[in-house]
């Protein structure tokens, strides 16, 4: 197949999946009002070197307080962000630069428990060039993200910090 019908194909790909991406792309993506991010998948594609991510809500008894933070990383830089202060995580924002072969990311928290408890950090969530499907357990937000990017495979593993609501 020629290169130019393979890269429509992977574009089609992204956009029929409903990813909020596409490759090489920035993307933005916030909940709405009183919800936080639920399900986080991704798809890593070697010709283009970056990821297409897709990403779902879950309705909470209430969100406020909103922020969003600065970008947390430098290209080809590991990622260690936690929301602040009782927050949770409802928005991403990313850009990508292909001569890093790599991501930017910011993120948007929002108060959504009086007193958020019980964290624990996952286990990796997906290999390099793999793709990636997380789906938050009832009762727990994402309170932060851990992620460590690998210059052969121009590649991040991703890592999340759950706690309770």
């Amino acid at each position: 197949m020629p290169t130019a019908h393979v890269n429509i194909f992977l574009l089609g790909l992204a956009l029929v999946h409903g990813y909020v991406n596409e490759f090489d792309r920035p993307f933005s993506f916030k909940c709405g009002e009183n919800k936080i991010i639920s399900h986080l998948s991704s798809v890593h594609d070697n010709r283009f070197e970056d990821r297409v991510f897709d990403i779902f809500c879950r309705s909470v008894s209430f969100t406020r307080n909103c922020a969003q933070s600065d970008y947390v990383n430098d290209f080809r830089k590991p990622i260690n962000f936690v929301c602040p202060s009782k927050k949770f995580l409802t928005g991403i924002e990313s850009y990508h630069k292909n001569e890093f072969e790599d991501r930017r990311f910011r993120f948007t928290c929002c108060t959504a428990s009086e007193s958020p408890g019980g964290c624990n950090t996952t286990s990796y969530l997906n290999e390099y060039d793999s793709e990636m499907t997380f789906s938050l357990p009832q009762g727990q937000g994402i309170r932060g993200l851990r992620s460590s990017f690998n210059r052969y495979y121009h590649d991040r593993r991703w890592r999340l910090t759950l706690c309770k609501l």
